[in-house]
């Protein structure tokens, strides 16, 4: 696991120096005043792209560097978006202090305010770079938008057609909002909340970037969504079906939800709580990257699943074998479970505890990083297990009373003295 995360932490490192390279590229090319139009859409993707790698001291400053020299650049701009030189914004505007009533600009490179305004049409506007406010407008339609690079805010507002824009850059708050279908949107970079909002179906949506806040909300059906990236609530909701859904980059919690199996699902990133949810089948579940916790959980089975990166959760479960797992990152705490079989679990990384537990034998376990606590457990037999990083403690059980051994090896000397004196016949 600290592998697959130093391997993640690298490609995130190359992948910023190389947004890195290009913001300086782009800023070069204007000062020396070689800048095309065909270097437009890679300068408005390292602009509004889902790049947020940050200075100590705030936005990026080679960012801030090229978004002053904008304006150096307006005529290539306007040529790739076949529009007039005047057609294009620059800055942030608030159009509440204007009297438009239709939007002047094809592009907008900063924030767009609409609250309060006389705006009624967005005109010919197709991108957005920042964030976009239509709370308190009255736009109902987004007309020819395509794209927000920033947050969009729906709420208290009038908007009710999303038009033709396909994505949102960061944030989308439908809470409070009359929209009841996504449309074209497939794209939202940032966290989406469609609590309390009249939305139904994700339509062709298929990738949220950040948190997914399902609770109160009127949507029954994932649609194409295939990726969350960060933590996602299904509390509260009408969700019974995950769909397509294949990625949740982190914690997914399931209590009080309608989900019974989790479909195609193959990675959770965070933690997973299954405990007082529904859910009594993991489909194709593979990996859960931190804690699971499957106390007061109706699963039965660990199905597929291989990995669980941090602490395992099994007292008071309805699981009797760990099936295909292999890894657990953390501790586990077996007390008050069903499992009578490790099945080919090879590595705890934290503390093993068996106290009251109805497994018999360790099997394929190898190794245990930290302690290992057998207490008024049935173990009689101590499996493949090479390796305990800390101490060995017993207490009322089968391999010893009320003893505690610093390692591995002083434990099975203990037994190999006893069975030469006939003494017992464990191990």
């Amino acid at each position: 696991l600290e592998n697959n995360q130093e391997i993640k932490n690298g490609k995130e490192w190359l992948r910023k120096e190389e947004w890195n390279k290009r913001l300086l590229n782009h800023i070069k090319n204007i000062e020396e005043e070689t800048f095309t139009k065909e270097e437009v859409p890679q300068l408005i993707d390292d602009l509004f792209g889902n790049y947020e790698y940050k200075s100590h001291s705030g936005e990026n400053t080679n960012k801030i560097k090229l978004k002053k020299l904008l304006p150096r650049i307006s005529k290539p701009i306007s040529e790739y978006y076949e529009c007039n030189e005047e057609e294009i914004c620059f800055d942030d505007i608030d159009f509440e202090s204007t009297n438009y009533t239709t939007v002047p600009y094809k592009i907008i490179f900063g924030y767009a305010y609409f609250e309060n305004s006389k705006i009624t049409d967005l005109g010919n506007l197709t991108s957005i770079g920042g964030n976009a406010n239509f709370k308190d407008s009255q736009i109902t339609s987004l007309g020819n938008l395509t794209s927000i690079g920033g947050n969009a805010y729906f709420g208290n507002s009038k908007v009710t057609d999303l038009g033709n824009l396909t994505s949102i850059g960061g944030n989308a708050d439908f809470k409070d909002s009359q929209i009841t279908d996504l449309g074209n949107l497939t794209t939202i970079g940032g966290n989406a909340i469609f609590e309390d909002s009249q939305i139904t179906s994700l339509g062709n949506l298929t990738s949220i970037g950040g948190n997914a806040d399902f609770e109160d909300s009127q949507i029954t059906n994932l649609g194409n969504l295939t990726t969350i990236g960060g933590t996602v609530y299904f509390g509260g909701s009408q969700i019974t079906n995950l769909g397509n859904l294949t990625t949740i980059g982190g914690n997914a919690d399931f209590e009080d939800s309608q989900i019974t199996n989790l479909g195609n699902l193959t990675t959770i990133g965070g933690r997973a709580h299954f405990g007082h949810s529904q859910v009594t089948n993991l489909g194709n579940l593979i990996t859960i990257g931190r804690e699971a916790y499957f106390s007061d959980s109706q699963i039965t089975s660990l199905g597929n699943l291989t990995t669980i990166g941090g602490n395992a959760y099994f007292k008071k479960s309805k699981i009797t074998s760990l099936g295909n797992l292999t890894t657990i990152g953390g501790n586990v705490d077996f007390k008050y479970s069903q499992i009578t079989s490790l099945g080919n679990l090879t590595t705890i990384g934290g503390n093993a505890i068996f106290e009251n537990s109805q497994i018999t034998s360790l099997g394929n376990l190898k190794t245990i990083g930290r302690s290992a606590i057998f207490s008024k457990d049935k173990i009689i037999d101590l499996g493949n297990l090479q390796y305990v990083g800390e101490r060995i403690y017993c207490f009322e059980n089968m391999l010893a009373n009320n003893l505690e051994f610093d390692t591995l090896e002083e434990f099975k000397e203990y037994f190999y003295n006893k069975n030469k004196e006939g003494e017992s016949k464990i191990l």
